[in-house]
């Protein structure tokens, strides 16, 4: 039997400028912050019981330059959840964000260990956005346990290329965001984030003959200053294809100035790595050589939804 909306609860879009305050128990405190303080563009699908009082939400951040839209989070209050609320949000939340900004795609990903991940994929599947796959190999670690393959200068006169840090090359009049997003890749490895997010010192650019053909950036943030995350990586794959060992060594930069960071007072002393599934040799290597290095390991799962069919 179908449910209409209106027997479920009042549904209504929240955007900027509305008083987000009622919404904010329903989503993360981190989230909560960041749209009270306007950090970002968001868009977010909400449901109200009979009496006012709310009963869900569904909240994304819109990535205009990236022509798509993330997912945050998605919440229904527990004394109202199995009447198909989540897949209403999520069906609203789609039709949104397709109908008011014109972006091209839904970006959905979330971690393999959070609480409630078989009730979540089941909502997504029944929204219609399609089914969740692992996408991401993922692992913490104390930098002090960085493996021995990891440590050393990593480079290659052969293969004509170096390695320097974002820092330098924006001494050197180079824009690492600009050079990573015209250096193309998979859209969910794009260099696009906020500067503020991005640790110039420790994220590294290979290039050869002059052009950029690979980019790691890795991220502070200010909630946990003890940890980098290697977060967004990318190799160009002709270059890759000519000098196999392109992957190990740009990581093995990375790895390296972190390494020298550790053993300085003050510096960050934890890694949280996610690996791109583009390079199943590389992935192989890490399985063997980094994984056991690592405090803990799990995956991340998601998918990328089309929203130009919501417009139909």
């Amino acid at each position: 039997m179908t449910v209409a909306l209106s027997e479920l609860g009042e549904f209504s879009t929240l955007a900027p400028g509305v008083d987000f305050a009622p919404w904010a128990g329903l989503t993360y405190p981190a989230y909560a912050k960041s749209v009270a303080d306007g950090e970002f563009p968001w868009l977010a699908a909400a449901v109200r019981g009979v009496n006012g009082e709310p009963l869900g939400l569904a909240l994304a951040r819109l990535d205009a330059p990236e022509r798509k839209a993330d997912l945050l989070s998605v919440y229904v209050a527990p004394p109202h959840r199995w009447r198909g609320l989540g897949v209403a949000l999520l069906c609203r939340l789609r039709e949104d964000i397709a109908r008011r900004t014109g972006l091209e795609r839904l970006s959905v990903n979330y971690g393999s260990r959070i609480s409630g991940l078989e009730a979540l994929e089941k909502t997504i599947v029944r929204a219609g956005y399609g089914t969740p796959f692992t996408r991401i190999f993922f692992g913490q670690s104390r930098i002090a346990n960085i493996p021995r393959w990891a440590k050393g200068a990593g480079g290659s006169a052969a293969a004509d290329w170096r390695v320097i840090s974002w820092a330098k090359a924006r001494s050197e009049g180079i824009d690492p965001i600009e050079r990573g997003s015209c250096a193309g890749g998979p859209a969910h490895l794009s260099v696009r984030f906020r500067e503020s997010e991005i640790d110039w010192s420790t994220s590294q650019m290979l290039f050869s003959g002059g052009e950029a053909k690979g980019w790691f950036a890795t991220h502070r943030f200010a909630e946990k200053p003890d940890t980098l995350y290697y977060t967004k990586f990318w190799v160009e794959p002709g270059f890759a294809a000519r000098h196999r060992a392109a992957a190990v060594l740009l990581l093995r930069a990375a790895m390296n100035a972190h390494y020298e960071m550790f053993l300085k007072d003050g510096a960050p002393s934890c890694a949280e790595f996610d690996v791109p599934l583009e390079y199943p040799d590389w992935l192989r290597s890490l399985n063997k050589h980094l994984v056991p290095c690592l405090d803990k390991t799990w995956t991340l799962r998601g998918l990328e939804v089309p929203l130009a069919f919501a417009r139909a």
